[in-house]
């Protein structure tokens, strides 16, 4: 059977998922999708993830297809809920529409999380290209990729000694195994190898810098060690490539705050303020960050910063009853 021929039957049978906010490029990549072959009643859309996770829940759904920013997060979040929720799916197809450079390179770097990505502007040959190139990998993957869901099938049965052999034979069939790299440092983290698995995350890295499995692994790494200012550095750079999202963007606030990174508190500012959904816990966060950079800038005489800080308080942080009842210091105070 021909890849076009295996590509038409998989189409035909799945039900598919599109999530995209604007109405315009969902029914462009609805009509497409059908187009090539897939049925319209199986074909299902939604603008952003909570409305996607109810169709997941009633619907089997094969292959889903989401912009990279949705309505409630972003494609990558949706992407890592189903991962986690279907573990064990190996027909699941996640594929990532991209609009430039930098979110393909995020793309490339979610190793796991995202099958595939497509780029913008798409026509239904690149579609169909890309969809055929996910779904023969899905059919045949490769000796590196059965390698590294077999070590994972010894790591979850605690057979690490197993686990490590058959990721050092993956890494042989890889010129950039970042991903082997990333479970031989977890099967050396739970055997409290602290530097041996720094070292391999770090390794990790030095093939593909924003490997997003490799920085979490650092990441948690450097934080159950205690080690805030090494823990921070790394969490920034995820926050700089990775879509952000409540929960670790709340993180980083308070590791912000820890380590007296208060400079970069603006930065952080312009994330939360993009986000479409702010719980009052993060909305908290933001507004113990601003005040207490604005603190520390006022006391070291960079007053425009500092009320600057808590402009941004009063502005997008005001149903913070903590935040919006304080008396500030007047510039005759500073």
């Amino acid at each position: 059977m021909s890849k076009k021929d295996v590509f038409k039957k998989f189409i035909e049978d799945c039900e598919i998922l599109i999530v995209d906010k604007n109405p315009g490029s969902r029914n462009r990549l609805l009509k497409i999708v059908s187009d090539l072959g897939a049925k319209r009643h199986m074909i299902h859309t939604s603008s952003g993830v909570v409305e996607a996770t109810d169709i997941l829940k009633e619907k089997n759904i094969t292959l889903v297809l989401s912009d990279y920013v949705v309505a409630g997060g972003s494609g990558f979040d949706l992407f890592k809920m189903i991962r986690q929720q279907q573990p064990d799916n190996k027909k699941l197809c996640l594929v990532l529409v991209t609009s430039n450079i930098s979110q393909t390179a995020v793309a490339k770097a979610a190793e796991e999380d995202v099958d595939s990505f497509i780029i913008k502007p798409y026509t239904l040959q690149s579609i169909q290209e890309s969809l055929i190139a996910t779904i023969m990998a899905k059919i045949s993957p490769s000796e590196y990729t059965l390698k590294i869901n077999e070590a994972k099938t010894f790591i979850g049965a605690a057979d690490l000694d197993r686990a490590t052999e058959i990721l050092t034979e993956a890494m042989e069939l890889n010129a950039k195994p970042a991903l082997a790299l990333f479970y031989l440092g977890q099967i050396e983290y739970m055997r409290q190898y602290i530097d041996e698995a720094q070292g391999s995350y770090s390794k990790g890295l030095s093939f593909n810098t924003i490997h997003f499995k490799c920085l979490v692994g650092l990441y948690e790494l450097f934080l159950r060690e205690q080690k805030f200012h090494e823990a921070y550095e790394v969490v920034k750079k995820i926050s700089k490539y990775f879509p952000a999202n409540p929960d670790r963007l709340g993180e980083i606030i308070r590791l912000a705050v820890r380590t007296e990174n208060f400079v970069d508190m603006q930065f952080y500012y312009d994330i939360f303020i993009t986000l479409e959904e702010r719980t009052s816990v993060l909305m908290n966060y933001m507004g113990a960050g601003l005040y207490v950079g604005g603190k520390h800038f006022l006391l070291n005489n960079d007053s425009q910063t500092a009320y600057k800080y808590f402009d941004n308080i009063a502005v997008s942080c005001s149903e913070s009853v903590s935040y919006t009842h304080l008396t500030l210091p007047t510039n005759r105070e500073v």
